[in-house]
């Protein structure tokens, strides 16, 4: 068989699939942190108000995987994956298996990044997609509290609004850490571009 008729697997060996570990270990990396600094927290305070400490850092981790992977719906799967984890704990959300339609919402929004229509750079979208999908992470929260009928509805009902554009705010400054530490340091390492190989 002639090799110029062969078919180009190059296609299929930098797809998602092969990314799959990298997209596993940011899900892993993402949701140790937020048990480390988040968990308390929560425990302490009600539903929704462990983001004051950990977004910036979730945030940067995710978007610091997103670059890495580099690859369509890799956002999405690293939330997913994130909210799955955390089913049995108290942060994303109450305890629970609903914690996967909190993941799937967010996720998407965290695949705005990927509208190149968008008439901006690839950095900013990432920015603005980072703050949309952590600011609506709380509305959706607060959403399925009330349709499940879930305990701390009442605190917060009382944090929501402000913690939402709060959140929004934080997840901004963490996408732009993050990404400045992927461009000025990661990038050019060996072991991140064995990663993204």
């Amino acid at each position: 068989m002639d090799n110029n008729n062969k078919p180009d697997n190059s296609s299929t060996k930098n797809s998602l699939f092969n990314h799959r570990y990298n997209v596993f270990l940011f899900a892993i990396v993402t949701w140790v942190f937020t048990l480390a600094f988040g968990f308390p927290i929560t425990a302490a305070l009600g539903p929704g108000t462990s983001g004051l400490v950990t977004t910036v850092i979730t945030t940067m981790v995710v978007v610091i995987g997103i670059r890495i992977a580099n690859r369509p719906f890799a956002a999405f799967l690293i939330i997913l994956l994130f909210s799955i984890l955390s089913i049995p704990f108290p942060f994303f959300g109450p305890i629970g298996p609903h914690k996967i339609i909190l993941g799937f919402v967010v996720g998407l929004f965290y695949e705005l990044h990927s509208l190149h229509f968008l008439r901006i750079s690839s950095y900013w979208r990432l920015v603005i997609a980072s703050s949309v999908a952590t600011c609506v992470s709380l509305w959706v929260m607060y959403g399925m509290m009330i349709f499940f009928n879930l305990t701390g509805i009442e605190k917060l009902r009382g944090f929501v609004l402000v913690g939402s554009i709060v959140y929004a705010f934080l997840a901004a400054i963490g996408a732009i850490i993050g990404q400045k530490i992927y461009f000025k340091t990661l990038k050019n390492l060996k072991s991140t571009r064995q990663l993204e190989d």
